[in-house]
C-alpha cells in the first residue's frame, strides 16, 4: 500500500508542476528543471558505466579488499561489493578522482537547455496556459459550460487575440 501512495504523490507532484507552468516567471523555471532532468539522463547512463567500470576493476585487481572480520574470517562478496563500491564512491567525490571532467559536460548540457527554454519562452507560455484552459473545460460538467456562456459570454463562441505588444 505504502508504494501505491509514493506513485500517487509523484503523480500528483507532476500535475501540480504541470500547473505551475502556467505561471509566466516559475513557469520557465519549472519547464527548465524538467528539461534538465530529461536531457541529463544520457550523462547518468554514461557515468553509470564508468562507475560499473572502476568498480569491476578494483575488484578484479583487490577480490577480497583486505576485508576480514573481527575473527579474521573473509566477508561475504556482498560486502566486499558494497566496500569496493563505497571506495569508489570515496574516490570519485571525496578527491583522488578529477571531478572537473565530469561538471563540464553537465553545465554544457544546462547551458543548452536553458538557451532553448529562454528562446521559446513566451509560445510555451501560452500553449500551457491554453491547455490548463481546455481540461479545466473538458472536466467541467456541460450544464456548467452553458450557464458560463449564458451569464458571461452571452454568445456561443469566444475568440481571445492576443496583441503582438504583449507576446514581445
Amino acid at each position: 500500500m505504502r508504494s501505491i501512495f509514493t506513485v500517487q504523490v509523484l503523480v500528483l507532484f507532476w500535475r501540480l508542476m504541470q500547473y505551475a507552468s502556467t505561471s509566466r516567471r516559475l513557469g520557465t523555471f519549472v519547464r527548465m528543471v524538467l528539461e534538465v532532468t530529461y536531457e541529463l539522463w544520457p550523462f547518468f547512463l554514461f557515468l553509470g558505466i564508468v562507475y560499473l567500470g572502476f568498480a569491476f576493476s578494483l575488484l578484479v585487481v583487490a577480490p577480497r579488499w583486505g576485508l576480514t572480520t573481527a575473527d579474521g574470517e573473509l566477508v561475504s562478496r556482498a560486502q566486499i561489493a558494497r566496500g569496493v563500491f563505497l571506495k569508489l564512491y570515496s574516490m570519485m567525490y571525496g578527491g583522488d578522482f578529477s571531478m572537473d571532467l565530469l561538471i563540464d559536460p553537465v553545465i554544457a548540457i544546462i547551458n543548452g537547455v536553458y538557451t532553448r527554454v529562454k528562446a521559446e519562452e513566451e509560445a510555451t507560455g501560452i500553449r500551457h496556459k491554453a491547455f490548463v484552459v481546455a481540461e479545466v473545460e473538458q472536466l467541467m460538467p456541460g450544464w456548467l459550460v452553458e450557464w458560463r456562456d449564458q451569464q458571461l459570454l452571452n454568445k456561443k463562441y469566444l475568440l481571445v487575440v492576443q496583441s503582438k505588444q504583449v507576446i514581445e
